[in-house]
C-alpha cells in the first residue's frame, strides 16, 4: 500500500525539508502523536520551518499532516493485525491436525543406527541443515547433502538399510524424481517433508509428512513460508532426542 509521504514531490526541497521528511517516514506513529513544538525541538529547527514544510507538500499545516499520519498508521496496523490473525489461525489449525502417527514412524527410522541421509536444496536447505546439525550433536551420525547431482549419485549406491529424508516445499519432479525412483529401486526408505500434497512422487515415499505452507512467489522467486516445515522438523528433533536419550 502506497504511503502519502511516498508520493510527495521533493524537487524543490531544501536539506532541512529532506531531514524533516526522513524523520517523519521513520517515525510515523511517533510524529502522529506529537505537537509541533516537540517535533521542532527534536529536529533542532523552528515551528515555522515545519509549517513551511507542510505547505510545500500541499497541506494546510501540521495538524493536517498529523491527521493523515494517524489514518495511515491505523490502516497499516489493521492490515498487520489481519495478516497476523490469519496466519496464527492457519498455524494453530496445522498444529491441531498434524500427522503425529507419520512423525512417530519417521522418528523410529531417524533414531536407529542405520545410514541416514538428509537432503535439502535451495531454501529448504535451511531446515534440512538444522535437523542434520542437531542430530549430529545428539551423536546420531548422518549425512547432509544439498546438491541434487550428489544426492542422485549417492542414491544409486544405497541399500535397504538406508533412509533418505528429503525436505522440499515444492518437491519439483525435475530435481527429485531420479533420486526418489533410484532409491526405491534399491529398496532404500524415503521420508518426504513437503507442502505439496499433489506431487506424483508421494506414492513412492515410505512416509510423507505434509505442512500447510502456501505456495507463494514474487517475480518468479520462491518466497514460500517454511513455518510448517520447520515446525515438523522441530517436533521430529524433540521426539528423536527423547528416543535417543532412552537408548
Amino acid at each position: 500500500m502506497k504511503s502519502f509521504l511516498s508520493d510527495i514531490d521533493t524537487s524543490n526541497f531544501s536539506d532541512i525539508d529532506f531531514e524533516i521528511l526522513n524523520f517523519i517516514n521513520n517515525n510515523i506513529n511517533l510524529v502522529s502523536n506529537m505537537n509541533i513544538e516537540d517535533l521542532s525541538n527534536i529536529l533542532f529547527t523552528s515551528k515555522s520551518t515545519i509549517v513551511r514544510f507542510c505547505k510545500k507538500i500541499k497541506l494546510d499545516g501540521f495538524s493536517e499532516l498529523k491527521y493523515i499520519l494517524k489514518n495511515e498508521s491505523t490502516t497499516n496496523t489493521n492490515i498487520f493485525n489481519d495478516f497476523m490473525s490469519h496466519n496464527i489461525y492457519m498455524y494453530n489449525n496445522f498444529v491441531k491436525n498434524i500427522e503425529l502417527d507419520k512423525i512417530l514412524s519417521a522418528v523410529d527410522l531417524i533414531s536407529n543406527n542405520d545410514p541416514l541421509y538428509i537432503f535439502g536444496h535451495s531454501l529448504s536447505e535451511i531446515p534440512a541443515k538444522y535437523l542434520y546439525t542437531v542430530l549430529n550433536s545428539l551423536d546420531r551420525r548422518c549425512v547432509f547433502i544439498n546438491k541434487p547431482i550428489l544426492m542422485k549419485s549417492i542414491s544409486s549406491s544405497l541399500d535397504e538399510k538406508s533412509t533418505i529424508l528429503i525436505i522440499s516445499a515444492n518437491l519439483n519432479n525435475s530435481i527429485y524424481e531420479d533420486i526418489v525412483k533410484t532409491s526405491i529401486n534399491n529398496k532404500s526408505k524415503i521420508i518426504l517433508i513437503t507442502r505439496n500434497h499433489h506431487s506424483n512422487l508421494i506414492p513412492y515415499a515410505n512416509i510423507a509428512i505434509f505442512s500447510n505452507d502456501k505456495n507463494i512467489s514474487y517475480k518468479n522467486i520462491d518466497v514460500n513460508s517454511r513455518i510448517g516445515i520447520i515446525t515438523i522438523v522441530q517436533i521430529i528433533i524433540e521426539l528423536s532426542y527423547k528416543k535417543l536419550l532412552s537408548k
